[in-house]
Order: C-alpha cells, then structure tokens, then sequence
C-alpha cells in the first residue's frame, strides 16, 4: 500500500514538474516572439518561481485527475484491457479532461498553455509521462 502511495506521488510530481517546466518554457518563447530577449537566467528564475507559485495548484488538479483515472483504471482492468493499457489511457484523458473542465466551469483557460495546440500536446505528454512512471515504478506488492 504504502509502494502505491509514493509511486503516485511521484507520478503526480513529474507531471506537475514537466507540464510547469514546459509551460513556462512556451510563455517566454511568446514573450521573444515581441522582440524582448530572454536570457538563460530569466528562464531559470521564472521556471524556478512558476513551479513554486504554480506547482502547488497544479499538483493538486493532478492528483485528483490520477485519482479518478487510476482508480477507473484498476476497475476496469478487471473485465477489459490489462491494468498497463488502462493507466496509459488514463494518462492521456485524467488530466487534460480535469483542465478542460475547470476551463469550461470558470470561463476562462487555467492555464494559459491550453490557448494553443501546442500546449495541449505539452498537457498530454507531462500527463502520460506520469501515468508511465506510475506504471513502470510498480515492484511485486
């Protein structure tokens, strides 16, 4: 028990660290788009300073979404499809959908990312990426 515990925290800490990394990355990719350089250390101090203003409320949507999405996952693995399939599935649906509706119920997008494809597919991967490190940290409980 305690095995799955720490492996789902670990799968919501890389995705919260990746699509925040990620974001951030994309927002001052924008920002150059203006004609304002970027150097390394502001990229940094702002990668440095969104994990710990952002990571917080980010971790929190992913562990709900995970919660839900692995949780249907070991359900459903029980009459369809092996456990890996279904947390893979719930890897690219849990947190994606979790954003999709709080931008649907508050009006407006959560993150700022999810105003383009590309940041979309940032949500995805960082999604998947931890439901696969959920998945592969598995040892024989």
């Amino acid at each position: 028990m305690l095995t799955s515990i720490l492996r789902y925290i670990l799968a919501c800490l890389v995705c919260t660290l990746f699509i925040t990394i990620c974001s951030t990355q994309l927002v001052l990719a924008s920002v150059e788009n203006f004609g304002l350089g970027i150097n390394l250390p502001i990229r940094l101090e702002s990668t440095y300073k969104d994990i710990l203003g952002f990571g917080p409320t980010l971790i929190m949507v992913v562990a709900v979404a995970y919660l839900v999405g692995f949780t249907l996952a070991k359900i459903l693995s029980r009459w369809l499809l092996n456990f890996g399939q279904w947390i893979f599935i719930a890897g690219i649906t849990a947190v994606p959908t979790a954003i999709l509706v709080m931008n649907k119920v508050l009006g407006l997008s959560v993150l700022v990312i999810t105003n383009t494809i590309t940041g979309w597919v940032i949500l995805i991967i960082g999604s998947v990426f931890g439901s696969i490190v959920f998945y592969r940290s598995k040892t024989h409980e």
